[in-house]
C-alpha cells in the first residue's frame, strides 16, 4: 500500500503539490502541526525580540501550543472543509488525520496535558466537517514511549476518538558531523540496525495492547527509516553513504518482511509503514541524504525496493529458509545488529502468479562479499501448465544508478550524455531475460546466487 503524508493547513505548498501526489498514492495522512504566526502564544513571540538574535521561527516559536484553541479549531475546520471541497468526500474519507509531529521532543514546547487538550479540540474540529474522518496520533519518536502512555491514558479514560495510533522508528543517528577529505573513511564505522527498529515496533505495540479497547486499533509507523536526520548525508558523516547504495533497498525489503512476521506474532498490528524520504532541491549529486531521488531527478537504488514490493501479490504464502534471522531472537537480543541472513517473502496473486522476493543482507554496511551465495528457490502449489519466469535484481551491478555515476568519475556537473547513461540504469532491472518453465507436479525450482548485499524478485506468471 502506498501512503502519502500531507503536512500543513491550507498552505500554498499543500494546494500546489497535493493534486499531483494523489495521482500516485493510495492514502494520505494529514498532520496538523507547527503553529502559524497568528496563533502563537505571546511568550513565544517575545523570546527573541531582536531580529539580530534569532527570528521567531529559529527560536522555535512554531512549537508552542496556540494561544486561542477556538481559533485553532476554526483553522482546522476550514482546512478540512477545503480538502473536502477540493478533493471530494470519497478521496478524503480514506485519509488519516493526526495532530503534530513528534511532540515528545522539541517540536512540541507545551506540556503533555496541553497536547492532550489540543488533540480533543483538533479531532472535534475535523469530525465537525467529516463525521467519519479517521483521527489519531500521537506520532511520537522511538524515545516517546512515556508520552505515548500519557496520551493513551488520556484518550482511553475520556473515550476520545482514536482510529489509529502512530509512532516513528529510526535505525540510527550518527552522533557527530565529521569534516575531512571528501570520500575519506569515517572515524568509526557505523550502520543502521534493523534489530533496533523491530524492537521499537514490538515495544510500542505491546504497550498499546495493554489498553484493551485499542488492541484492534491499527498502528501506523508514519516514519520508518534507517537513519535520521533526513538532511544529513555523506558530507556530514561518511557512514550515511549507505543511503546511496544497494545496501539501503535490501535493508528496507528485509525490514518490511520482519514487520509482517511481527504482525503474525503480536496482538497489535502495523497497518502502514511509511518511508519519510524526500527530494532535496539544490543538493549535490548523491549527497547521501534520506531521499528517493538525488540531483538532476536521478532515482536512487532505494526506490527500486518499493518497485519490487509493488509487484508482490495480495496474499502472503509461507516461506522457510535455513539461513534466516527469526523475530524470536528479539527476546534475547543484546542490542547487536542483525547478522547476515538469506530470507524471502512470497505472495500469490489472483491470477495464479507467485512472486518470491529473496535477499542476502547483514546490518553491517561495510561487510560486503562479491563471492555469491548459492540459493535454491523451490515453490510448490502450482497448477499444471506453462509459467513465465521473470527475475529482477538489486545489487551493485543492477538497478543501481549510484554505481553508474561512480563509474563515470562521480561527476558533479554531468553532461547530458552522462545523465542519460545514469538514468538508463536507474530503474528496476532484470538479471536475465524472461524464460518459460513447465509445471507438471505442482512444483517449480530455480537456482540463483546472491552477492552481499542483494535482492532478487522471482515472478512466476501462468501463461494464458
Amino acid at each position: 500500500m502506498k501512503s502519502l503524508a500531507l503536512i500543513g493547513c491550507g498552505d500554498v505548498a499543500f494546494r500546489t503539490y497535493i493534486p499531483g501526489l494523489l495521482a500516485i498514492a493510495d492514502k494520505g495522512t494529514v498532520t496538523a502541526t507547527f503553529d502559524p504566526i497568528a496563533e502563537r502564544a505571546e511568550r513565544a513571540a517575545a523570546m527573541f525580540p531582536k531580529a539580530t538574535a534569532y527570528t521567531s521561527y529559529e527560536a522555535g516559536a512554531w512549537g508552542y501550543p496556540p494561544r486561542d484553541y477556538d481559533r485553532w479549531a476554526g483553522l482546522i475546520e476550514a482546512h478540512t472543509r477545503h480538502c473536502l471541497e477540493r478533493y471530494g468526500g470519497e478521496e478524503v474519507s480514506t485519509w488519516l488525520w493526526e495532530l503534530w509531529n513528534e511532540p515528545d521532543i522539541f517540536y512540541w514546547r507545551g506540556s503533555l496535558d496541553q497536547f492532550n487538550e489540543l488533540y480533543t479540540v483538533t479531532a472535534q474540529a475535523v469530525r465537525s466537517v467529516l463525521p467519519n474522518a479517521k483521527v489519531g496520533g500521537p506520532t511520537v519518536t522511538s524515545g516517546g514511549l512515556d508520552f505515548l502512555k500519557g496520551f493513551l491514558g488520556y484518550t482511553s479514560t475520556r473515550d476520545e476518538p482514536l482510529d489509529f495510533i502512530s509512532y516513528h522508528t529510526k535505525g540510527c543517528r550518527f552522533p557527530t558531523r565529521e569534516y575531512g577529505p571528501i570520500g575519506g573513511p569515517p572515524t568509526e564505522r557505523l550502520s543502521p540496525s534493523s534489530t533496533k527498529m523491530l524492537f521499537d515496533l514490538r515495544t510500542f505495540n505491546r504497550t498499546i495492547a495493554e489498553y484493551e479497547q485499542y488492541r484492534n486499533v491499527p498502528a501506523i509507523v508514519d516514519e520508518c527509516d534507517a537513519a535520521v536526520p533526513a538532511h544529513f548525508g555523506r558530507y556530514d558523516n561518511p557512514n550515511y553513504e549507505f543511503q546511496n547504495t544497494e545496501y539501503y533497498p535490501v535493508f528496507q525489503v528485509k525490514l518490511m518482511k520482519k514487520m509482517l512476521d511481527l504482525n503474525a506474532a503480536e496482538t497489535v498490528k502495523v497497518e502502514q509503514a511509511t518511508s519519510w524520504s524526500f527530494y532535496f532541491e539544490g543538493e549535490r549529486y548523491f549527497e547521501g541524504t534520506r531521499s528517493f531521488l538525488t540531483a538532476g531527478g536521478i532515482e536512487k537504488p532505494f526506490l527500486n525496493a518499493y518497485r519490487m514490493m509493488s509487484r508482490l501479490g495480495n496474499r502472503r504464502i509461507g516461506v522457510t529458509s535455513d539461513s534466516s534471522w527469526s523475530i524470536s531472537e528479539l527476546d534475547a537480543t543484546d542490542g547487536s545488529s542483525m547478522r547476515e541472513e538469506v530470507d524471502a517473502l512470497a505472495t500469490r496473486g489472483d491470477d495464479g502468479s507467485v512472486a518470491v522476493l529473496v535477499w542476502r543482507h547483514t546490518d553491517d554496511q561495510y561487510q560486503t562479499d562479491t563471492a555469491e551465495t548459492f540459493v535454491n528457490v523451490a515453490v510448490s502449489g502450482f497448477g499444471e501448465g506453462t509459467y513465465t519466469l521473470s527475475h529482477y535484481r538489486i545489487d551493485m551491478k543492477h538497478s543501481n544508478s549510484y554505481t553508474i555515476w561512480k563509474s563515470l568519475g562521480s561527476p558533479q556537473d554531468p553532461t547530458e550524455t552522462e545523465l542519460a547513461e545514469i538514468k538508463r540504469r536507474q530503474r528496476l532491472e532484470e538479471l536475465e531475460p524472461a524464460t518459460t518453465m513447465q509445471s507438471t507436479s505442482g512444483e517449480l525450482s530455480v537456482d540463483t546466487s546472491l552477492p552481499l548485499p542483494a535482492a532478487s524478485l522471482l515472478m512466476f506468471t501462468p501463461e494464458s
